[in-house]
């Protein structure tokens, strides 16, 4: 029943954007591109943060293995909307909303982490 109410919800607001006027990114692009468009900018938080561990802290294999969650989550999520699709069964769309906020949160801290101790 969530799964359902989230995808209802969604839907409602999409159009009321529309009769609103307003046209979102995922408006513009489509949701096949939208989808595609997140798993790239999930594998790109994951490369920066791997950069930035790189960059300031090479040596640091524990800054790594903290960071390990974070990056592992962030190419599970772009696996799953980008190539395999899954963005259409909102169920799953769902558990990613989820999750994308968890991993903001997670990315946060590990950008503050690898900032503070570089």
């Amino acid at each position: 029943l969530p799964s359902t109410t989230t995808a209802a919800a969604f839907k409602i607001h999409v159009l009321r954007d529309r009769a609103a006027g307003k046209r979102n990114l995922l408006q513009r692009v489509g949701q096949p591109a939208g989808a595609w468009l997140y798993a790239l900018a999930n594998t790109a938080a994951a490369g920066g943060l791997v950069f930035l561990w790189l960059r300031d802290r090479p040596g640091r294999w524990d800054l790594l293995a903290a960071a390990a969650p974070a990056l592992l989550l962030a190419l599970a999520l772009a696996l799953l909307v980008g190539p395999r699709g899954r963005w259409r069964d909102a169920r799953v769309l769902e558990r990613v909303c989820a999750l994308t906020i968890v991993l903001n949160l997670v990315m946060s801290i590990e950008v503050g982490v690898l900032a503070r101790w570089s």
